[in-house]
């Protein structure tokens, strides 16, 4: 092949994948197609808040404030019950070498 043809190929792969991650606008959806023969753990009922993957240990990270705030929004708890069930209920579960990751972050 030549240069071009080798750059041509490029955009054309780009556009495609660019394509798919549009289609699947979830993170989690995103990963699955980049690491297909992987498995995940993930959290129930916290796609929306998955930030990224670890790609040494293929483990899912999750947003800590994304999720305390989907625990206020989805089930009605005020921040410090949110937090408080996280803490005990969640990032405090080991399941194995796939358990999550808990990013306290700022988003």
């Amino acid at each position: 092949m030549t240069k071009e043809e080798i750059e041509k190929q490029i955009q054309e792969d780009e556009k495609a994948v660019s394509a798919i991650c549009d289609e699947q606008n979830s993170m989690f959806n995103r990963i699955e197609f980049a690491f297909p023969d992987e498995e995940f753990t993930i959290a129930d009922g916290f796609d929306d808040c998955i930030i990224g993957i670890c790609n040494v240990s293929m483990r899912v990270i999750y947003s800590f404030q994304k999720c305390v705030i989907t625990l206020m929004e989805r089930d009605g708890m005020d921040v410090l019950d949110a937090i408080e069930f996280m803490e005990y209920n969640v990032i405090n579960t080991h399941v194995g070498d796939k358990t999550p990751i808990w990013c306290m972050d700022n988003h």
